[in-house]
């Protein structure tokens, strides 16, 4: 600050380039109702934006042979319907894929059986060209013991016969017919408890973790498949091309997708549970302001997420200030409190309703960083504003 003859004013070095905080304080003021509300549309705009997601489910009949082709924010289900038996934890798996190129980081859904509890779900995913049986969410694998995985790259083929056999004797692994793991300290079971479990396809119950690829035909047996048994079903498969095979064994659960068009899928086992591809995607739990200590790890998309919710609620905070301030002729403190209390009743819709797309994360980190920034732009406007009141009263 340095005085002189006449009004004096203050300058602020940005740059190269030297800000007059009267010009612009008065041109805020001024035009403070028209930014506002522009800055209002464009806040709503990424905030809700749904980033490739257009509620349409991406699941389409396959045209060459029986089958299902998932593609990014897709899935199929049933109605809730699958409950443990007490006593018997038998279960066999047949699932025909053709995995995507196996080049997506994240680990995706191809099946699950969930009955409201992700600590007891029992899944089937892919993460890079690996697909693994898993209990739980622990999908990082941070608590060993609780999967067993096989490498598709090994398979040799494009289309893959998975068979998954679990009992009281430990659970195996098949690609095609041939054994390829197995861990006798593991069972994977129907989630327990009284809740019935729905089977879901292609993604999971947040519609989060889309699986993209093909699924030829599913068979689900409260019994252990033997070694002959899941090479004898592979065979028959590359013989016939389809999954009637299975009939004969009377499964618990068959889909065989010959049906080639409509919104169900028949059951072909006990012809109770039809699996339902809706045609739009289907979200069965949302996930309100998620809070994770995992997520504060320094990394690339964390300083972007940290510039972008915290610098990118400063102007709706600065202008909203200006819009106090052209109401009431002056800025009290607690305008800033007024302020922060509409940026975080702003942030807070904003992510309740990014619960709702499966494209974007609803969370209580952007939330602080939203509101800290309505704050700093409230600051920066009152700071403005009293630089030039003392200004002037010079």
């Amino acid at each position: 600050m340095r005085g002189g003859q006449g009004e004096e004013n203050i300058y602020f070095f940005q740059g190269r380039y030297l800000l007059n905080f009267r010009k612009y304080f008065i041109f805020a003021n001024k035009y403070s109702p028209l930014i506002f509300y522009s800055i209002l549309i464009v806040t709503l705009f990424f905030g809700l934006n749904p980033k490739g997601f257009y509620f349409k489910n991406n699941v389409r009949w396959s045209t060459d042979s029986p089958g299902l082709s998932f593609g990014n924010f897709g899935i199929a289900h049933t109605d809730p319907f699958i409950k443990s038996i007490a006593g018997n934890p038998a279960l066999s798996i047949e699932i025909i894929i053709r995995p995507n190129a196996g080049d997506e980081k994240s680990f995706t859904h191809i099946l699950t059986l969930h009955n409201g509890d992700d600590d007891s779900q029992l899944m089937l995913g892919q993460w890079l060209s690996y697909i693994v049986f898993m209990k739980g969410n622990d999908y990082e694998n941070k608590k060993p013991g609780k999967r067993i995985w096989a490498n598709t790259a090994d398979a040799g083929s494009d289309e893959i016969f998975v068979t998954l056999t679990s009992g009281i004797d430990g659970t195996s692994v098949y690609l095609n017919g041939q054994l390829v793991k197995t861990q006798k300290d593991l069972i994977l079971e129907v989630p327990p408890g009284d809740s019935k479990s729905r089977l879901i396809m292609g993604n999971s119950i947040y519609g989060k973790h889309s699986w993209e690829g093909s699924i030829r035909g599913l068979a689900l047996y409260r019994s252990v498949l033997s070694d002959h048994q899941a090479a004898l079903h592979y065979g028959e498969w590359r013989k016939d091309g389809n999954f009637r095979f299975a009939e004969k064994e009377k499964p618990w659960v068959l889909y065989i997708f010959d049906e080639k068009t409509g919104i169900k899928a028949i059951d072909h086992g006990t012809g109770k549970n039809d699996l339902t591809i809706p045609k739009r995607m289907t979200v069965f739990k949302m996930i309100f302001l998620e809070s994770s200590i995992e997520k504060l790890r320094i990394n690339s998309g964390l300083v972007s997420d940290f510039i972008i919710n915290l610098f990118g609620f400063m102007p709706f905070g600065f202008f909203f200030s200006a819009l106090l301030f052209r109401r009431r002729g002056k800025f009290p403190i607690y305008f800033i409190l007024i302020t922060v209390g509409a940026g975080f009743l702003l942030s807070l819709f904003i992510e309740i309703a990014q619960a709702w797309l499966p494209s974007r994360n609803s969370d209580t980190f952007d939330l602080i960083l939203n509101t800290t920034g309505a704050l700093l732009g409230a600051i920066l406007f009152g700071f403005m504003g009293s630089s030039i009141k003392t200004v002037n009263s010079k």
